[in-house]
Formats: structure tokens, C-alpha cells, sequence
């Protein structure tokens, strides 16, 4: 991975789960999932945030960071 691509996934990290109301993510187990899959934990937290965050899928400045990530 390369330091554009982890910056705009930490980037994301932090604006995905800011839209994550208290107490509706999974804790812990999270975060250590993103440490050995970060994309699959990034999709996990998108679903949580576009399930509580009434929005969230308009929000243009996430979504260009998601265009930004290279194909897997």
C-alpha cells in the first residue's frame, strides 16, 4: 500500500466512523480487523454509517475519497 492510499483510507476511517452514532459500532474487534483487512473493516464501517447516518451516502467528500482508492 502505498502513503496516498493509506493516507485516504485513514482519512476515511475517521469520516466514516465520526457518522457512527455511540455505542452502534462493534468496538475493539473493529479496528483490529482494519489492522489485518483494512478494506473489508472500511466496508463494514461504511455499512454502519449509511444505516445510521441519514445522509451519508450523499456526502460528496467521502465519496471522492472512495474514488480515489485503487481497484482490489
Amino acid at each position: 500500500m502505498d502513503s496516498r492510499t493509506a493516507y485516504t483510507l485513514g482519512w476515511l476511517y475517521g469520516a466514516i466512523y465520526r457518522r457512527i452514532p455511540d455505542g452502534k459500532t462493534s468496538g475493539t474487534g473493529l479496528m483490529t480487523l482494519a489492522h489485518s483487512s483494512p478494506f473489508l473493516a472500511l466496508g463494514q464501517l461504511h455499512n454502519l454509517a449509511a444505516k445510521y447516518s441519514p445522509g451519508f451516502s450523499e456526502d460528496e467528500s467521502i465519496s471522492a475519497a472512495f474514488n480515489e482508492l485503487p481497484s482490489v
